[in-house]
C-alpha cells in the first residue's frame, strides 16, 4: 500500500528529486503511455464531433430546402386565392353594376312651408 502511494506521488511529479535515472525511465514511459491514451481518446472525440457537425449541417440544408419548398407552395396557394378573390369581385361587379349608386341630394321639403 505504501509502495502504491509512493508510486502515485511520483506519477504526480511529487518527490522525484531523489530518484535516479533508472527509476525515472519507467516513470517517463508510463507517463508517455498515459499521454498517448489521452491523445487517442481526444482524437476519437474530435472525429465524433466532426461527424456529428457534418450530420447537423446536412440536416440543416435538408430542412432549409423543405422550408423553401413549403414557402413556395404557400405563395403559389396564396396567389391562387388572390386570383379567385379578384375573379369573384369582378363577377359581383358585373351582376350589380348600379346597386350602390347614391340618390341625388334632395333639399329638405319642410323648408318650403
Amino acid at each position: 500500500n505504501d509502495n502504491m502511494q509512493i508510486e502515485l506521488r511520483h506519477l504526480k511529479g511529487e518527490d522525484i528529486g531523489p530518484l535516479g535515472p533508472y527509476e525515472l525511465i519507467p516513470l517517463e514511459e508510463t507517463l508517455q503511455r498515459g499521454l498517448a491514451g489521452v491523445r487517442k481518446k481526444q482524437m476519437e472525440c474530435w472525429k465524433r464531433l466532426k461527424k456529428s457537425g457534418r450530420s447537423l449541417e446536412e440536416d440543416n440544408q435538408r430542412l432549409s430546402l423543405i422550408l423553401q419548398q413549403h414557402e413556395l407552395s404557400k405563395d403559389v396557394g396564396m396567389g391562387e386565392l388572390d386570383q379567385e378573390y379578384q375573379q369573384k369581385e369582378r363577377d359581383y361587379a358585373i351582376q350589380m353594376p348600379f346597386s350602390f349608386c347614391g340618390q341625388p341630394i334632395q333639399h329638405n321639403l319642410d323648408e318650403s312651408k
